[in-house]
């Protein structure tokens, strides 16, 4: 009888070329996706395991890891936004997170507007508009620290139907569990507490 064999410190497997057994499996290798191997960039066994991992503490259902926080972070931009969508950001976000929102998002036709993180719910909710499609946040924000009120700042934005993200890295999923509050996404730099 053979037994799974489990690590505290798992094998990392890295790869820029997978191998197929054929080439009907090179072909079909898109339908594996996203938790089939077909390319070292879109993810090892190594991957997929530290995804499990991070869901599992943030209470999440699914985890992508990229490069780095604010890969993820513009990721997050980059997706959920298009020209002529307003964009929420926290004055207490990390810093090139904000430029990137004020420079390359502003170039794509985003509105963005940076908001005092001590804001409270109901001053925030003067603050969206019709075309407000992403709230992020940074509890606590980088730099300074300050520890946004989440909980209402997250009732205002799903009552007008507006997305939110958060930057959880110097709390992780050790210190704050923001998806139970109702956050939609989750993001860390796992630089910091995570590792």
């Amino acid at each position: 009888m053979t037994q799974a064999f489990s690590s505290l410190v798992p094998a990392v497997l890295r790869a820029s070329t997978v191998k197929f057994d054929s080439l009907d499996d090179f072909i079909t290798r898109g339908s594996r996706l996203p938790d089939g191997f077909s390319y070292g960039t879109t993810g090892t066994p190594s991957h997929r395991q530290l995804e499990r991992r991070i869901a599992k503490m943030d209470k999440g259902s699914h985890c992508v890891v990229v490069p780095s926080g604010q890969a993820a972070i513009a990721l997050v931009m980059m997706t959920l936004l298009k020209s002529g969508d307003h964009l929420l950001i926290s004055d207490s976000s990390y810093g090139p997170a904000q430029t990137f929102a004020m420079e390359q998002m502003a170039q794509l036709g985003v509105q963005v507007e940076r908001y005092n993180p001590s804001i409270d719910g109901e001053s925030l909710g003067k603050l969206i508009r019709p075309t407000t499609r992403l709230l992020l946040l940074e509890s606590p924000g980088s730099i300074t620290m300050e520890v946004q009120d989440v909980a209402p700042l997250i009732e205002q934005a799903r009552k007008h139907g507006v997305l939110t993200a958060i930057d959880n890295t110097w709390s992780s999923p050790l210190y704050f569990q923001p998806l139970a509050l109702g956050v939609d996404l989750c993001i860390h730099a796992c630089t910091k507490y995570m590792m």
